[in-house]
């Protein structure tokens, strides 16, 4: 007897409630939100904590300038949300072993009414989340202990532990038993989760991990900020660069000029540039730092500041780095008609040889004298001299002393006297004006020349 088989039944078609969707959709809509708002906030502290920390606020914007500040402050913000997302991503290995610490905890203290502080995310559980995770981690830290940076490491490490602060905050409370059996979190008590989710990371950011470091970082990368660059100024500027010069004791003048008489300066620091019509530059002098992932930050020494104007400087960035040629007043260094050089030339050429090792590793050194279109003739060592043989021994003067100072360098060092046959300004005769004039004016033809060259490695 064969006994007819009932119909397969139609499989189940899945159902989606509406009102589920337009949950989901709201929560989704929430979220971003939230991550706008807190991106434009987060961002417009930055920027202006930075501007705060340099002391100066750009002026003159025009419509164009204004929409790229705007740019900046919204692109501060998303720089913190991808940092924060990053270090969440690095903690979750963290979070999967507390959480593993906790329920062995609590299942020794079964009963006790505990509730479950560390969740892991039902996305993130999984022994490969936890490799993942943990390989992003040993790799940061990889990356700051191969470059010795301290504040690398140490940016990495608060955006850490604001990560896990982010992961902790947005799942305590989420697993059932931990609230009365069946029941969900108040609305209330979910919103303060998640503005403590926005609110606290960012905190801990601001006032305990080297913030101003991320900030520095971030103004780098948009080309607002520019260390340690050479800049091409107006001649008009040439007094305030002397007076920079006087001020940090390390030559920063180059001895070349362009056709239009523009000044090249060295080792300059854009704080600010490419937003309204003024650049801050500064100058400055530090100690040297150490090769150690815990060494100190280095410690600025002298500073000097200037407000030029933006239309006319121009910066030159350059790899390898541009060669210098530094210029030296002869009446700083040696006494008159001698090439004896004076106490107070020591100090001045130590800041030449640290200034010539700020750029990278020098290769060869050329040092040139020069002296006024005057008639000189007197005796050095019962010999007679002129201005050419007294420019040569100047220069050999200044060649001995750089020896001594960049003493274990691979370098060729060369010297040379140009006499009066190039003199930076042609000066009037006496007849033409007063004594003093003239003689301010041949002080600028008494100079002495050092131009180097970086190895090509550099």
């Amino acid at each position: 007897m064969i006994i007819p088989r009932p119909p397969p039944e139609a499989a189940p078609v899945p159902t989606y409630s509406g009102d589920s969707l337009s949950k989901k959709i709201a929560i989704l809509d929430l979220v971003t939100t939230l991550t706008y708002k807190l991106a434009v906030a987060v961002g417009a502290i930055v920027t202006l904590t930075y501007l705060f920390d340099i002391q100066f606020f750009p002026s003159s914007l025009t419509p164009g300038e204004v929409v790229f500040f705007i740019f900046v402050a919204l692109m501060f913000g998303f720089l913190y949300c991808i940092f924060l997302l990053f270090g969440a991503m690095s903690a979750v290995w963290l979070l999967q072993l507390c959480s593993w610490l906790e329920k062995r905890v609590s299942r020794r203290y079964a009963g006790c009414g505990q509730a479950t502080l560390f969740v892991v995310p039902a996305g993130l559980r999984g022994v490969g989340y936890c490799l993942v995770s943990l390989f992003f981690f040993l790799l940061s830290l990889l990356y700051a202990f191969a470059g010795a940076r301290p504040s690398l490491f140490l940016l990495i490490l608060i955006f850490f532990c604001a990560g896990f602060l982010t992961l902790f905050l947005g799942t305590a409370g989420t697993q059932a038993g931990i609230t009365v059996a069946g029941a969900q979190p108040k609305p209330q008590r979910r919103l303060a989760q998640l503005a403590a989710v926005f609110v606290a990371p960012l905190v801990l950011v601001l006032f305990f991990g080297p913030f101003m470091k991320m900030v520095h970082m971030a103004f780098q990368l948009l080309g607002v900020r520019i260390p340690d660059v050479s800049i091409e100024v107006p001649e008009t500027e040439l007094g305030e660069i002397e007076r920079v010069t006087e001020v940090v004791g390390r030559p920063i003048l180059d001895c070349r000029r362009s056709a239009g008489g523009r000044l090249l300066v060295h080792h300059a620091d854009v704080l600010w540039t490419g937003v309204g019509g003024v650049s801050l530059v500064t100058f400055s002098v530090r100690t040297k730092p150490e090769a150690s992932i815990f060494s100190p930050e280095p410690v600025v020494l002298k500073v000097a500041t200037l407000r030029l104007d933006a239309a006319t400087m121009r910066i030159i960035k350059s790899r390898p780095v541009l060669n210098p040629c530094f210029d030296l007043s002869n009446d700083l260094l040696f006494k008159t008609g001698s090439e004896q050089l004076l106490p107070t030339a020591q100090p001045r050429l130590q800041a030449l040889a640290s200034a010539i090792l700020a750029s990278g590793t020098p290769h060869d050194i050329m040092v040139r004298g020069h002296s006024d279109a005057r008639p000189f003739a007197g005796s050095i060592a019962g010999k007679a001299v002129d201005n050419q043989r007294l420019s040569e021994l100047r220069a050999e003067a200044i060649v001995n002393v750089l020896r001594t100072a960049l003493d274990g360098k691979n370098l060729t060092m060369r010297s040379e006297g140009a006499g009066a046959r190039e003199p930076r300004v042609k000066c009037p005769v006496e007849a033409s004006t007063t004594a003093y004039e003239t003689e301010q004016c041949n002080a600028l033809n008494r100079r002495v020349e050092v131009r180097v060259l970086y190895a090509q490695t550099q």
